[in-house]
């Protein structure tokens, strides 16, 4: 993968946390979940801790969680942001990756 690669897809995924961020500030859970695909799969540390399926996609848990105001969102995510960056920088350093696009990702690291 070459550093024209690495940089397009750190600037892809920047895009993409920070329409989250933004729908965070918003406290906007439809449109946190806009960007999730039907296939994702959540983990969490409270139970259950893996989920699937229209559970995830639905935003009444997560906006009722956004209305509580109980942790600091920009905190989240930031570090976020910073440990998806590494990972992918990570993966590219190590030759070449079947990185697919970010934004369609099943996996979920909010």
């Amino acid at each position: 993968m070459s550093s024209e690669d690495v940089q397009a897809d750190e600037r892809q995924i920047r895009a993409l946390l920070e329409s989250r961020l933004a729908a965070l500030r918003a406290k906007d859970a439809s449109q946190f979940v806009a960007a999730f695909d039907a296939s994702i799969v959540k983990f969490d540390l409270a139970p259950p801790l893996r989920e699937t399926g229209p559970g995830v996609l639905d935003p009444a848990g997560l906006q009722w969680w956004l209305k509580e105001d109980r942790w600091q969102l920009e905190d989240h995510a930031r570090a976020q942001l910073r440990a998806v960056l590494h990972g992918r920088l990570r993966a590219a350093r190590a030759g070449p990756a079947t990185m697919s696009n970010p934004s369609s990702s099943p996996a979920c690291y909010a």
